[in-house]
């Protein structure tokens, strides 16, 4: 498998330190009792009358729960196929604009193109289960008895056999070690209501979330839904061919990036903007059954301390079952310069956030993120182990407690890089 690793600086901003214990993780094994340790040596409502839910999919009750410092990518999927991978089906567009405290966000929405998926057709006719979509898909879980999947969301690789989706797909919020859901299992590019895929499941066997976000004490306007740190990764167990769904050279994986790796500031008003696609599985489009892709322009909102967490806010028709679900910059199948030039922080296909919330309101499309960054939960702008930088802020310190060898050791098993 052939990786990429691009870095790319940017212009440092202050960080304001809490007087809470930095850089905590809290794990959990499915098969174990769930632990807290420190990863590094230590070197609602928008108006009255509308409020927010997480996006988590309750498949039989139909709950509506549902950087800009330091910027950098990692480990590019394995392959990219052709142009045809990229299509989509039209399936509706619009703006955000309606009751909206943001304003109007333009984006459009659809359907990740299906109709021909099989293993053994041709990758370029086969978009959902090709390069790029497939290194995301569906994450079942199971809330009470392991086994029993009653939930769900999405997730993505990124790593062989590694997730990244949302907290509170795994956790209820600021219930401690006893909050952590039962068992998950991740289904790349899945494709029916069968909840199977054109390449089979994976489960999951170590999870890791921000122990702020464990305990109740992360920075949030909400409590437990719009907050700095609502991002989980994911070890997964392989699968009865003794593989990581990253080993198949068909599903790869995607790279990430921190601190606003590809965002830039627009004019005099200094908002910081990226393009973003957004994939997941919502329940109020085709049943969360397939995969839907969004596009639209990101912003930052918020500080990162007090009652302001720094969050990336979109234009989205998506609702329950998205959450968990990456926000990428750079989608796609990289063209062949034959005259044009690459710009800053080109590197493709990088998640950089996780979809988190938006609102009950179907007529407000407005989603929104915790940014992959530092914050004073997580502080460090690198999170480094035996020579390997896993990144900055939560999103350094959860890879690098899910792979190093202080904690899930993912990089030995072969799951990680």
């Amino acid at each position: 498998m052939k990786k990429l690793l691009v870095i790319a600086v940017m212009v440092v901003l202050p960080v304001q330190h809490s007087l809470a214990v930095p850089n905590k993780i809290a794990e959990y094994s499915t098969g174990s009792s769930p632990k807290t340790f420190q990863i590094s040596p230590r070197l609602s409502t928008l108006t009255p009358f509308l409020t927010y839910f997480l996006f988590r999919r309750f498949q039989q009750t139909a709950s509506s729960r549902g950087s800009r410092l330091i910027a950098g990518a990692k480990n590019g999927i394995s392959k990219q196929a052709g142009t045809n991978s990229q299509r989509v089906s039209p399936y509706n567009y619009g703006s955000s604009c309606s009751s909206s405290s943001f304003g109007c966000i333009s984006y459009t929405n659809a359907r990740v193109a299906n109709s021909t998926v099989n293993k053994s057709a041709k990758i370029d006719n086969q978009p959902v289960g090709g390069m790029p979509y497939v290194a995301a898909g569906k994450l079942l879980i199971a809330t009470n008895k392991a086994g029993q999947f009653n939930s769900s969301c999405s997730a993505s690789l990124i790593g062989k056999g590694l997730l990244v989706t949302a907290a509170h797909c795994v956790h209820n919020y600021g219930t401690g070690s006893g909050g952590f859901y039962k068992s998950f299992r991740f289904i790349p590019a899945n494709n029916s209501s069968s909840n199977t895929g054109p390449y089979g499941s994976w489960d999951g066997d170590k999870l890791y979330i921000p122990a702020d976000y464990r305990d109740g004490t992360d920075v949030c306007s909400t409590t437990g839904i719009v907050c700095n740190n609502d991002i989980a990764v994911i070890l997964l167990a392989k699968n009865k061919s003794r593989k990581y769904p990253g080993n198949i050279s068909e599903i790869g994986y995607y790279g990430y990036g921190w601190n606003g790796y590809g965002f830039r500031t627009e004019g005099s008003s200094g908002t910081q903007r990226s393009m973003i696609t957004q994939l997941g599985y919502p329940s109020g489009l085709d049943s969360g059954n397939l995969m839907q892709r969004g596009d639209s322009y990101a912003q930052y909102t918020g500080t990162g301390t007090g009652s302001s967490p720094l969050n990336l806010i979109i234009g989205s028709q998506m609702n329950g079952g998205s959450s968990g679900g990456p926000w990428l910059v750079n989608f796609g199948t990289s063209s062949t310069l034959t005259g044009s030039s690459s710009g800053a922080a080109a590197q493709r296909n990088i998640v950089v956030a996780t979809t988190s919330w938006g609102y009950t309101s179907s007529t407000i499309q407005v989603q929104g993120a915790s940014i992959f960054a530092q914050n004073p939960a997580f502080p460090d702008a690198s999170y480094t182990e035996n020579g390997r930088n896993y990144g900055a802020g939560n999103i350094g310190a959860l890879v690098k407690s899910a792979c190093g060898a202080s904690g899930g050791n993912g990089q030995a098993l072969g799951a990680c890089f």
